[in-house]
């Protein structure tokens, strides 16, 4: 979640920009909620000894995205993202994690992601929504000031 407003992820006055296509969701976490798993796993070092945690806060597409940044300002934001073919030439990397959150980002969507989302939430359920990281982030950091 900490990515958007980044320069990998800009926002600006009615438009929102990632890497993935808008209508695949993407699982998101807050960097805050990763700390706070690792703090838990810090205080009780046995329950997770061999463990593997999934955190996703939040399983949501761009499009998404970019609606709940109008609800939070009164005006349209739309939701883009550059061509797959820009990304595969210049930005390999991205190219694959974004053809990936594609494919499991769509219906059907994989039961997996529900279930690392009640996991987090079980753990820490003070975990962000991306409603909720988006409220807070206009309010500590302006989105409007990414213009």
């Amino acid at each position: 979640m900490d990515n958007i407003g980044s320069r990998f992820f800009p926002v600006r006055p009615g438009r929102v920009r990632g890497f993935v296509s808008g209508d695949a969701k993407v699982p998101y976490i807050a960097c805050a909620d990763i700390g706070a798993l690792v703090s838990i796993a810090f205080v009780s070092p046995r329950a997770f000894i061999g463990a593997e945690i999934n955190a996703v806060g939040d399983f949501v597409s761009g499009f998404d995205v970019a609606e709940l940044l109008s609800q939070l300002h009164g005006q349209r934001f739309r939701y883009s993202a550059p061509p797959a073919w820009l990304m595969w030439m210049f930005a390999r990397e991205f190219y694959t994690m974004r053809r990936l959150f594609e494919q499991y980002g769509r219906p059907p969507y994989p039961p997996q992601f529900a279930a690392y989302m009640n996991d987090t939430r079980r753990l820490w359920p003070d975990a962000m929504t991306m409603e909720r990281f988006l409220r807070q982030l206009q309010v500590e950091q302006p989105i409007m000031r990414h213009a």
